[in-house]
């Protein structure tokens, strides 16, 4: 006979009983007794717990676990511990707006940096370099109120810059600080004063092109202006009296042609009426002089191009055999040309249509009217 263990009681009872002597644990019900057994009972309570247990460690896990970290990365940031905040919130595998407090932290830290970057520069003056790096700072702490007191302190040094016609150096302090009151404005007005004033530079040293595209880099509501429309007319004429005085006459002509009207300027009107008048004298042919007592041919003009000095040039003939050509010419204008040939120096002086010549042989001095003849040919070689 075999012992076996009752599974009501658990003692040891003869594998051939019916009932246990002990409980009286009927083996015929089977099943439904041991449902109704103790020993279930035990088992379903113990299974309970264990459930209740691994649930609540569950819970713990997914819910309890995260929210704590979750808490506690909130403080770090509270505190500006970024880094701390990212460790953690990196591990919650996108709890809540985990992934979004990230992205947050790692701007934060940018600009942390930067606000710190900028006390540093605010603290040495360095304004300019404090003002861009609280400008990447945002809104991190007290930055809008330091990018406030920044810009006005830069805003006053442009200011004291233009004041003193440190144009370029006030363009640049107002561009830094370009969103700051009327800053882009004020940076505008100060590039068009450098640029006036480079523009008047050129002009002190004759070059007019420079001078306007100077002008002409404007901004377009200071070209409109009257100062500057006077300045670029100042510069129009002047360019003609250079062309006129170096005999250019072509470049006159262009210079007049380019305008839209003729300035109301005495010089001005001079200088037309002397290039048509040279022009009528010198045009494109071959001129003949007479003496005013009637004798012939006594002064002949030859105007030739010297290519070197890009301006035509006189050549004169005298009924005696005299030559004077650009070698022997010491002064040459408008309104005279002189020659100097050894101890004669010949000066032919334009009145009108008429030449007055005067020779010079040591101090001595003879005058003598020449007048274009009526049939009178004249060329240019």
């Amino acid at each position: 006979m075999a012992l076996i263990r009752c599974p009501e009681c658990g003692k040891e009872i003869s594998d051939k009983a019916k009932k246990c002597p002990h409980c009286n644990y009927n083996f015929r019900l089977g099943a439904t007794s041991f449902l109704k057994s103790k020993l279930f009972k035990r088992i379903i309570v113990v299974l309970s717990i264990v459930v209740v247990v691994g649930a609540g460690i569950i819970i713990y896990d997914k819910c309890i676990t995260p929210y704590l970290e979750y808490n506690k990365a909130l403080s770090y940031i509270k505190n500006d511990e970024y880094n701390m905040a990212i460790d953690i919130l990196s591990d919650l595998n996108g709890y809540k707006n985990a992934d979004d407090l990230i992205k947050e932290c790692k701007a934060d830290i940018v600009y942390q940096k930067k606000y710190e970057e900028a006390l540093k520069h605010y603290n040495n003056e360095e304004y300019e370099e404090s003002y861009r790096s609280f400008k990447i700072a945002g809104e991190y702490k007290d930055t809008q109120e330091y990018l406030e007191k920044v810009g006005e302190t830069i805003y006053k040094k442009a200011e004291d810059y233009f004041d003193n016609q440190k144009y370029k150096e006030a363009n640049a302090e107002w561009l830094i600080i370009s969103e700051y009151k009327d800053s882009k404005d004020r940076a505008t007005d100060s590039l068009d004063m450098l640029h006036l004033k480079e523009a008047n530079n050129r002009i002190e040293t004759k070059q007019y092109d420079e001078a306007l595209d100077e002008l002409n880099a404007l901004s377009d509501g200071k070209k409109q202006s009257d100062d500057v429309k006077a300045l670029k007319e100042q510069i129009w004429i002047e360019q003609l009296k250079d062309y006129y005085y170096d005999g250019h006459d072509s470049d006159v002509e262009k210079t007049i042609s380019e305008w839209d009207y003729i300035p109301d300027n005495e010089e001005v009107k001079k200088i037309i009426s002397d290039v048509e008048n040279f022009k009528r004298m010198f045009g494109d042919k071959r001129g003949n002089y007479s003496i005013k007592n009637d004798y012939y041919c006594d002064l002949m003009f030859l105007v030739d191009y010297d290519e070197k000095e890009d301006k035509w040039v006189p050549e004169i003939f005298l009924n005696d055999g005299v030559y004077l050509g650009s070698n022997q010419m010491v002064e040459y204008s408008r309104e005279k040309i002189v020659y100097q040939k050894l101890n004669r120096i010949y000066t032919f002086t334009f009145e009108g249509n008429n030449i007055i010549g005067e020779l010079d042989i040591d101090g001595e001095v003879t005058k003598t009217e020449y007048i274009k003849k009526e049939d009178a040919i004249l060329w240019r070689r």
